[in-house]
């Protein structure tokens, strides 16, 4: 039963060893979780939120890099319980291209009044 035990320990460590989850509350992000796979957290340079004029949350993260890089992207809406609020548009994966010392912002705006908080997913893996 202990081998079990360690197997399935082991098994959750090695698992989620590629991803790191970072929540920005030492910066005042205390709402917004970035998941980051194999990136350094240090291309973060900023992340804005706010709800608009129609009530909707918007959010604007600004990226910088010291080296040329592809990595794609998927945001994913989140209700005030946390849970994920589907949305065909912002579902999939998007590519783009970060070229060394330039900054590249991505803003997106909620489609639903909804939507609380998001989680932006940030991956160089696949491409």
């Amino acid at each position: 039963m202990k081998k079990i035990a360690m197997f399935l320990v082991c098994a959750m460590l090695f698992g989620c060893a590629g991803n790191s989850d970072i929540r920005l509350e030492n910066q005042g992000y205390s709402s917004n979780l970035v998941s980051l796979e194999a990136i350094d957290k240090d291309i973060i340079q900023d992340i804005n939120q706010r709800f608009n004029e129609l009530g909707l949350l918007e959010f604007q993260i600004i990226l910088k890099s010291t080296k040329d890089m592809d990595l794609a992207y998927r945001v994913a809406w989140l209700d005030e319980s946390g849970f994920e609020l589907r949305n065909s548009i912002d579902e999939s994966y998007k590519v783009l291209r970060l070229n060394a010392y330039r900054q590249i912002s991505i803003s997106k705006v909620a489609q639903d009044k909804r939507a609380k908080s998001f989680k932006i997913y940030l991956t160089t893996k696949g491409l």
